[in-house]
Parts: C-alpha cells; sequence; structure tokens
C-alpha cells in the first residue's frame, strides 16, 4: 500500500473516532462537558493536527487500533506541553516503545489489514 492509502486510511479512522467522541460528548450534561473541557480541546488539536504528528512509518500500527485518535491523544497528552513538535515526540515515542495495549487492537477489521 503507497503513502497515500495509509494516509486516506488512517485519516477516515481517526474520522470516524472523532464523530465517536463527538456523539459522545454531545450527551454530555453542561456540567460534565465544562469538566471534559480539557480532554475535549486536547482531542480536538489533535484531530485537527495528526497529519504534523504522526510519521508515515508509524501509520501501520495506528491502524491496528480501533481508536487511534483517543491513543494519540492519551499519549499527548502524557506529557503535554502545547506544542506540536512536542506531540509528535510523544506519539513517536509511544510507537516506537510499542505502547500499543493488546486490548486497543483491532483484529478483524477489513479496511486495516495491511499486506
Amino acid at each position: 500500500m503507497d503513502r497515500d492509502e495509509l494516509w486516506r486510511l488512517l485519516s477516515a479512522s481517526i474520522e470516524n473516532n472523532y464523530a465517536e467522541m463527538l456523539d459522545n460528548w454531545l450527551s454530555l450534561s453542561p456540567e460534565e462537558l465544562v469538566d471534559e473541557a480539557e480532554d475535549i480541546a486536547a482531542a480536538k488539536l489533535m484531530y485537527l493536527n495528526a497529519r504534523y504528528c504522526v510519521r508515515d512509518e508509524d501509520i501501520p500500527q495506528l491502524l491496528r487500533l480501533k481508536h487511534p485518535l483517543e491513543f494519540l491523544v492519551d499519549t499527548w497528552q502524557e506529557g503535554i506541553d502545547g506544542t506540536i513538535l512536542e506531540m509528535q515526540d510523544r506519539v513517536d515515542y509511544a510507537i516506537d516503545h510499542d505502547a500499543l495495549d493488546d486490548d486497543e487492537q483491532e483484529d478483524d477489521s477489513p479496511t486495516m489489514q495491511m499486506e
């Protein structure tokens, strides 16, 4: 699979994950939204900037996840300093050190299989 196809698959997966997150946020009460504001802002920032935070060689790893956006957000929030470079460094580190949990990986998604 070429680079553009991999990015297309990852973008679609991130888009789906963001839509799920958005649906969840829309079901929250105003008080719950305020409590979740930091996480919502981090998710939106990563959603808008994922292309700048993920190396091409990391895409196959991220495609194995059911929720790649949540993984990216969680990884970044562990050491947040607010910069795009910091986001990329944290994501790179997590992927390089096989921080993907087995229970997060998707087993049988036909659009995510890499061969």
